[in-house]
């Protein structure tokens, strides 16, 4: 056997001592071990925090879809539960004061707005909720610092609690049709409090109940391929105003007296009568000449897309890209349902400020409608164009609140579904 070289003595040594070095580290290391059963400790509290967020959640989105179903009864228990987990969830707070504001419990639901509004002063939902029930319970003052100028016309709930206040004692029966129309419409209308400069005359000034959107350039589709740059087409716009609101039934109401154009067929129903209720069972003919008559017009269909999708940003649905069952009406049975008042869902609303774009109702566009087949512009029925509708309503599912999606009527069709908002070019 040859004997070990000195260099090979030394490498021999220093691999020795390197395993035994080796070995002694995880004694090393049970410091760092002994931190994992506080770390363990922390995740747990994570995941019962996250639990209880989601269950209020749950709970929250239950309540909601009961309260859109005027189960309020059943929409009550349900955000109860959800704020005896939190007590401060904004959804919650403000789903159960609608619902009590709704089912008319207005003491209880005093309660609820105020708390949300404190607690979230920012919320458009809690601060209009609070200024309707102020201003019903006589608070002018209280109201007017929620909400501005006690406008009428930016504000149509005003004007449907005007009517509960003017109605006899104990008649729940608020149809527009055996109220507004118990005097002439105007006439009527002023005598709710309003004043000749509340009514909607058009003004060179944009209307209290208008917004101003700025133009531009953006991305323009019709169907599914609306995130596919390839697919789409760039279309300009040119700065214009549209209503902020959808056209209500107290508005309608003076357009009928004024012009003679029938009464929508549904006013003796109340679950789309209200004062404050966008109007339905109005054709395509009808909303161009109630636009025509306020000195506005329609909204061609670019126009109503650059506003729902927030122009460049290329949103899916007003609000953003994702689907949130509080931001619009949707839904609902088409037998007891209906439409909500305009104004209910102010997370819902474009960038630009225009609400209730997605849901509540199908609104009238100007443009004829496509089917798709190029050797047809337009489809017709015994010579009567059919014309497009965009935004979805109380009645259809998710799916009809994507901006890109449209359907398309004969311009003179009524349905419970169909309403209309007007635009109005900017002259500035």
């Amino acid at each position: 056997m040859k004997p070990i070289s000195y260099l090979s003595f030394i490498i021999l040594t220093f691999l020795f001592f390197g395993c035994s070095i080796e070995q002694k580290l995880p004694a090393k290391t049970t410091a760092k071990e002994t931190i994992i059963p506080n770390q363990k400790t922390t995740t747990k509290e994570e995941k019962i925090a996250q639990q209880k967020s989601k269950k209020t959640q749950n709970l929250s989105l239950k309540g909601e879809r009961e309260y859109r179903r005027k189960n309020y009864k059943s929409a009550e228990k349900f955000f109860d539960k959800a704020l005896s987990i939190d007590p401060e969830n904004l959804h919650a707070l403000t789903g159960i004061g609608w619902t009590l504001y709704d089912s008319r419990q207005f003491k209880k639901a005093l309660v609820f707005f105020k708390k949300a509004n404190n607690r979230y002063p920012k919320d458009n939902s809690a601060k209009r909720g609070l200024a309707y029930l102020f201003y019903r319970i006589g608070k002018l003052s209280e109201a007017e610092k929620l909400l501005g100028k006690l406008d009428r016309n930016k504000w149509p709930e005003l004007t449907q609690i005007d009517l509960e206040k003017n109605s006899s004692v104990g008649e729940m029966d608020l149809n527009v049709k055996k109220t507004l129309f118990k005097k002439k419409g105007v006439s009527k209308y002023q005598g709710l409090g309003n004043k000749g400069s509340d009514l909607i005359i058009p003004q060179k000034s944009p209307g209290s109940n208008m917004v101003l959107i700025t133009g531009g350039v953006f991305y323009f589709s019709t169907n599914k391929r609306f995130l596919k740059k390839k697919k789409r087409k760039k279309a300009k716009v040119k700065s214009f105003l549209m209503d902020k609101f959808e056209v209500t039934n107290s508005q309608y109401a003076m357009f009928v007296k004024s012009s003679g154009y029938p009464e929508p067929p549904f006013w003796d129903s109340e679950q789309f009568s209200g004062a404050h209720l966008p109007v339905v069972g109005v054709s395509w003919i009808e909303a161009k000449a109630f636009c025509s008559w306020v000195k506005k017009r329609l909204p061609t269909e670019i126009e109503w897309s650059y506003v729902a999708q927030g122009g460049q940003r290329q949103r899916i649905y007003p609000w953003g890209m994702k689907l949130k069952q509080r931001n619009a009406i949707f839904g609902l049975d088409l037998i007891t349902g209906g439409p909500k008042a305009v104004g209910r869902r102010p997370q819902g609303a474009s960038i630009h400020g225009v609400e209730d774009l997605a849901g509540n109702v199908w609104e009238w566009v100007q443009e004829k409608y496509n089917t798709g087949n190029k050797k047809i512009y337009s489809t017709k029925k015994e010579r009567i164009e059919f014309r497009v509708l965009k935004g979805g309503s109380w009645a259809n599912g998710s799916w009809a609140l994507k901006n890109f999606n449209r359907t398309g009527d004969l311009a003179n069709r009524k349905l419970p579904v169909y309403g209309f908002r007007c635009a109005k070019n900017n002259t500035n």
